[in-house]
C-alpha cells in the first residue's frame, strides 16, 4: 500500500487504477499535462520536449502499473514490473526510460501528489527574477510561448 501512495480511503489497488487512469489520460491527450504538474503551467514555460517527457514518463508509468496489476506479487516485484514495461514500450519505440530504475525514480516522484515536479521551475534557462516578466510578454500573440 505504501509503495502506490495509497490514501487513507483508497486500497493499494484503487490507488494503482486511478494512476492508470490518470497517467492514460494524460498521454493519450484525453486530459492536459498541466493537470499533472504541481503549480501547473499557466505561464507556457515548459518546452515541447518537457511536455514530451512528461507525456511518455505517464506512458511508462501506466504501463508497469498495469503490468503490477496483471501480475501476482509472488511472479514479480515492483522493479520486474518495470523491467517488463521498459521490455515492452522499447519494442514499440519509445525510448525515454532504458532500465527499471528509471522509471521507479518517475514514479517516486509521482506517486504522493500524483503529480511530477515542474520542470520549469528553478531550470527553465531564466533567473526566477525574469519569469513574471516573460509571462507579461507571452500574452502578445507575436511572441514564442516556449523558451
Amino acid at each position: 500500500k505504501k509503495l502506490f501512495a495509497a490514501q487513507m480511503w483508497e486500497t493499494a489497488y484503487d490507488a494503482i487504477e486511478d494512476q492508470i487512469r490518470t497517467c492514460s489520460a494524460v498521454y493519450n491527450n484525453q486530459a492536459p499535462y498541466e493537470s499533472i504538474v504541481v503549480g501547473g503551467d499557466g505561464g507556457k514555460l515548459m518546452s515541447e520536449y518537457a511536455i514530451h517527457k512528461i507525456r511518455m514518463q505517464c506512458h511508462f508509468i501506466a504501463k508497469c502499473l498495469q503490468i503490477r496489476l496483471d501480475h501476482p506479487t509472488n511472479e514479480l516485484d515492483w522493479r520486474g514490473c518495470c523491467r517488463e514495461g521498459v521490455k515492452a514500450l522499447k519494442k514499440n519505440g519509445n525510448i525515454m526510460a532504458n532500465n527499471a530504475d528509471t522509471v521507479m525514480g518517475w514514479c517516486r516522484s509521482f506517486r504522493e501528489e500524483r503529480k511530477f515536479p515542474n520542470p520549469s521551475n528553478g531550470k527553465a534557462g531564466l533567473l526566477p527574477f525574469f519569469r513574471p516578466i516573460l509571462m507579461q510578454l507571452c500574452t502578445f500573440k507575436h511572441m514564442p510561448r516556449n523558451v
